[in-house]
């Protein structure tokens, strides 16, 4: 139900409900795909294998493996008209709170300001670099993120990279003739760039959404649980969803 979850929170947004920030972990470790992302450019057998699910997004891009202790997950869900109209800079502005997260954790992220070709295009980690959104470390990308427009509400989501592991990334895709050391040029993780736990890096990045946005911790009602598992049932657990392309 985890991406049910975001769909519940953008109805509810658009029904006068306040903005959302959620700050989450799969459990199991999971591969998302993209919306558009071909079924065959993932490695089903691998998944299978290794008991990774395949769950697929409602927002573009490559697929993510959310390991259960390597990844941290975020999503932000608010109404389209208290964001800037630029997408670019909505994407700044969202961000901002990670960045400043990032700069308490002494982890000199930004924005990257150039554009890097693909070295594994269904990968979200490994193609090209998108200026707008995706965060860098020394050329390095620690943090994908991707927005999803629908009825005035906007939800943009991402992926944290604590740790990872090279070879486990380059066996979900398919057809990937890459080296490990092609993925650490290109991936670089907050275990890597400081000795601070999980868990404090979790609490850095949530002070920091609280601050940001003067939100109040609170929990999904049974109401809201019960919608999101009725749409992860129908919807995203399903065969014609996630085999859809």
């Amino acid at each position: 139900a985890i991406t049910a979850i975001d769909s519940v929170s953008a109805l509810r947004v658009s029904e006068g409900a306040p903005s959302t920030i959620r700050l989450y972990r799969w459990n199991p470790g999971s591969l998302s795909i993209g919306y558009n992302q071909k079924i065959n450019s993932i490695n089903q057998k691998y998944c299978l294998q290794e008991n990774i699910p395949i769950v697929r997004r409602n927002t573009g891009g490559g697929g993510i493996y959310h390991s259960n202790v390597g990844d941290i997950s975020y999503s932000i869900t608010t109404l389209a008209s208290k964001l800037p109209t630029d997408i670019s800079i909505s994407y700044q502005f969202l961000l901002s709170p990670l960045i400043s997260a990032f700069k308490q954790l002494n982890i000199p992220v930004k924005l990257s300001t150039l554009s890097l070709p693909a070295i594994c295009e269904p990968s979200c980690y490994l193609r090209e670099i998108h200026p707008a959104h995706d965060l860098i470390v020394s050329g390095k990308k620690i943090s994908g993120n991707a927005q999803k427009r629908s009825h005035d509400v906007v939800t943009q989501h991402g992926s944290i990279t604590y740790s990872y592991d090279p070879q486990k990334i380059i066996s979900i895709f398919s057809n990937s003739s890459i080296s490990t050391k092609e993925v650490k040029n290109r991936i670089t993780s907050i275990s890597e760039q400081t000795n601070l736990g999980r868990e404090h890096v979790i609490r850095v990045l949530s002070d920091s959404f609280i601050e940001w946005s003067n939100a109040s911790v609170e929990s999904w009602s049974e109401a809201e649980m019960e919608s999101a598992k009725v749409i992860a049932k129908e919807k995203f657990s399903s065969d014609e969803w996630t085999f859809r392309l």
